[in-house]
């Protein structure tokens, strides 16, 4: 029977082809191949680092943890790596990462910080990374707690008001501390490294949990304790838990990142250790377990992926292993694309090559999804059969709670807001049909068709042409109360939902049918023939004044983007005068008889 198991490492663990061993006990090819040159000829410094390697007296552990790797059908590429200098630029391109926790010998008292430099500098490049962290370390929490924290940053770098709190606890402490009923440095006793990551779990609400400690509950209840003990009351009761981190935070202050890593989130149970951001995966374990697949694969495991990151990971490894041959049936229609650089050769404006390379990008990821989509969708299926033979209780692992009305309605709030609009890449590309911008205070949405809004495209709505200004039009949205709209609303037709700002959704839309208010819709003129270098841009807006025309400058803001079918259904709302549809076609090179 298939398990959760099965699934991870068909969707994980067999994608691996390459491993890289960064361990200062381990053998190098250099050191190996220079031992076997004549004495004469041998690098003294190299043969010295390499005789005070453990390896050389006891070969069996190196061997035997190389050995898996070598015997894995196919068999995976593997590179050790000793040099004190390592860096991401060594590291990037290995599917697997098995990183020594004290690279610079226990005994130097650095305490692992040149693996947790490489741990950030890996998770910072563009690739997934799986990384094994193995130590011989005594307690193996305490080095995922370094690790984590490395990861992080300072919550007191962000204390504003709870400064002045702070300060006027620290008085009253002092004189607790002279009179011997305080003492600082028994805050480990009640808020230790474990109360403390709790606290900044992502699954972990902080400003309740602030709440919850005034009364003696929750993850702060040892400290509130403490806190009554030495008779603190109201806003110093308050101010002692900010005190408490902040102290605590204190003697880290060399350790957290200044730059905080997306996505961070880990275990909070202590038999599987692992953590992860939106980059990699890293899971720890002692140096004696020499089967490191298998423990990264436990690992992986009792993370839980949801079906989702399951797919998403077999769709990234079907990718890799079907681009080319993908690429190689697409490119091989020599006349598509013979015509295709003929039109880039003779578009007159960058802006015009641009969007035939987004179009032959967005074509180009249509046939490769069709090509992997069999697989694709036989791993779904392999999901969803798995889990009801296993007691249905993959849905969990998303940790949303669909039986509950608000969290279905926010869950499907945000489900129409990704099937019915694309990420707004700022800084690329131009103002486009389904662009959703904030004028003042009004939303609107662009309801031009796309052939009209390409740069350097004859313009509509006045006579004439320009090469800095493009009229389009927009209809004025109004915002809804997404609580208020039933299942009949929301597929209306009037409404769209826009990630506003991150994770916000706002139901926009257009009056309901018999309503007085009418669907109001404008004329505008983008500036700089609507190219965008940010979310902001510069619009004219034409303004009848007593007999004359007016044209007022304004700045709008981006704010999300309706896939063009979604906008098609508001052009549609304007009337028939803008309802044409730019297709594909190019004009045909046959010329018919006379």
């Amino acid at each position: 029977m298939t398990t959760l198991q099965s699934l991870i490492r068909e969707a994980f663990i067999d994608p691996i082809r390459s491993v890289l061993i960064v361990d200062d006990q381990y053998p190098t090819w250099d050191e190996i191949l220079n031992n076997a040159l004549p004495e004469s000829t041998q690098d003294r410094a190299l043969e010295a680092r390499s005789s005070e390697k453990s390896w050389q007296n006891d070969p069996a552990g190196a061997l035997s943890v190389i050995s898996q790797f070598r015997k894995k059908k196919p068999a995976l590429i593997l590179d050790i790596h000793d040099a004190p200098d390592a860096t991401a630029d060594h590291l990037h391109q290995s599917d697997l990462l098995i990183l020594d926790y004290n690279l610079e010998g226990a005994e130097s008292g650095l305490g692992g910080a040149m693996a947790r430099d490489i741990i950030r500098a890996v998770l910072r490049n563009q690739h997934f990374n799986l990384i094994v962290v193995h130590t011989q370390e005594p307690e193996l929490q305490d080095v995922f707690h370094s690790c984590l924290i490395s990861l992080s940053k300072s919550l007191s770098e962000e204390f504003n008001t709870e400064l002045a709190l702070i300060a006027g606890l620290e008085e009253q402490l002092d004189e607790l501390d002279a009179e011997e009923k305080f003492n600082p440095k028994d805050l480990s006793e009640y808020f230790d490294t474990g109360t403390y990551l709790r606290l900044r779990h992502p699954a972990v609400n902080c400003g309740n949990e602030l709440r919850r400690y005034m009364s003696g509950e929750g993850i702060l209840s040892g400290l509130h304790s403490w806190a009554e003990n030495i008779g603190l009351k109201g806003r110093n009761k308050k101010a002692f838990a900010f005190w408490a981190i902040a102290r605590f935070e204190k003697n880290l202050k060399d350790d957290f990142t200044a730059e905080a890593f997306e996505g961070l989130t880990w275990t909070q149970k202590d038999d599987r250790l692992w953590l992860r951001t939106r980059r990699g995966f890293v899971t720890f374990v002692e140096k004696n377990h020499q089967d490191l697949l298998t423990e990264l694969e436990s690992a992986l495991e009792a993370w839980q992926p949801s079906p989702s990151r399951l797919l998403s990971a077999k769709i990234r490894h079907e990718i890799s292993c079907n681009g080319v041959e993908a690429e190689d049936r697409i490119l091989s229609k020599a006349q598509v694309f013979a015509y295709f650089y003929d039109l880039i050769r003779n578009v007159g404006a960058a802006e015009g090559r641009a969007a035939l390379i987004r179009d032959h990008l967005n074509r180009q990821a249509e046939a490769l999804g069709t090509l992997i989509e069999p697989a694709i969708v036989a791993f779904g299926e392999l999901i969803h059969a798995t889990d009801i033979a296993t007691g249905d209780t993959f849905a969990g692992h998303y940790g949303v709670d669909l039986t509950e009305s608000e969290a279905l309605r926010t869950a499907a709030t945000h489900f129409n807001s990704y099937i019915s609009t694309l990420p707004v890449i700022t800084g690329n590309g131009h103002l486009d049909c389904g662009h959703i911008f904030k004028l003042n205070n009004e939303w609107w949405v662009c309801a031009t068709p796309a052939c009209d809004m390409e740069p350097g495209q004859n313009t509509v709505a006045f006579v004439g042409n320009s090469n800095e200004l493009r009229p389009f039009t927009a209809l004025r949205l109004n915002i809804f109360e997404i609580s208020g709209l039933g299942e009949s609303d929301i597929n209306s037709g009037l409404y769209c939902f826009a990630e506003t700002s991150p994770n916000e959704i706002t139901c926009l839309g257009l009056p309901a049918q018999g309503s007085s208010d009418k669907v109001t819709w404008r004329t505008f003129v983008a500036r700089n023939d609507g190219v965008l270098t940010g979310p902001e841009f510069d619009l004219i807006k034409p303004q009848l004044a007593d007999g004359s025309l007016n044209f007022v400058e304004e700045k709008a803001t981006i704010h999300a983007k309706l896939r063009y079918e979604y906008a098609l259904n508001f052009i549609q709302k304007v009337g028939t005068s803008v309802t044409r549809i730019g297709l594909g076609y190019r004009g045909s090179a046959f010329i018919g008889p006379a």
